[in-house]
């Protein structure tokens, strides 16, 4: 088995930012599951833990990134 990296992925519920730890082979991986799995939440970013972000500079960094994952898997704006 592959290992698995934390990845730290930040969402919007449309009231306040949600920040949750996720275990993934790849980050294209935890982008999936932050799409498919958190339906009721707009997922903003995926950080690698190898970053060492803080959750504030998690939270600033996710406001100017561009949405994660394909175009075509986004939600509309």
């Amino acid at each position: 088995m592959a290992e698995r990296d934390l990845y730290w992925l930040v969402y919007w519920d449309g009231h306040k930012h949600h920040v949750g730890p996720h275990r993934a082979e790849t980050r294209q991986l935890a982008v999936r599951h932050g799409l498919e799995h958190v339906p009721d939440m707009t997922l903003l970013a995926v950080i690698s833990d190898e970053m060492n972000l803080t959750v504030p500079q998690m939270l600033e960094l996710a406001e100017v990134l561009p949405p994660p994952g394909p175009p075509l898997m986004r939600p509309p704006e």
